[in-house]
C-alpha cells in the first residue's frame, strides 16, 4: 500500500508519497493548483508504478479550502 499526503493551500499543494514501510517513495514535491499540475501528479504516480488500487490519498482540511 502507498499513501499520498497532500497539504492543500490556495495556490499550491505540497505532496508526499510514503510506502507501507513508512519510508518516502520520492522526495516531497509541490504542485500549483491547476489542471496541468494535477496531470503532472498523475504522471509521477504512473512513473513510480503505483497502482490505483494500492494508493490511499489524504488531504489536509484547511480553513475554507477543505
Amino acid at each position: 500500500m502507498y499513501y499520498l499526503g497532500i497539504d492543500v493551500a490556495r495556490l499550491s499543494c505540497e505532496c508526499a508519497i510514503i510506502g507501507n514501510d513508512g519510508e518516502s517513495v520520492c522526495k516531497p514535491f509541490g504542485i500549483s493548483v491547476n489542471k496541468d499540475e494535477y496531470s503532472r501528479l498523475i504522471h509521477k504516480l504512473k512513473k513510480l508504478n503505483i497502482p490505483r488500487d494500492e494508493l490511499i490519498c489524504g488531504l489536509e482540511a484547511t480553513g475554507n479550502l477543505w
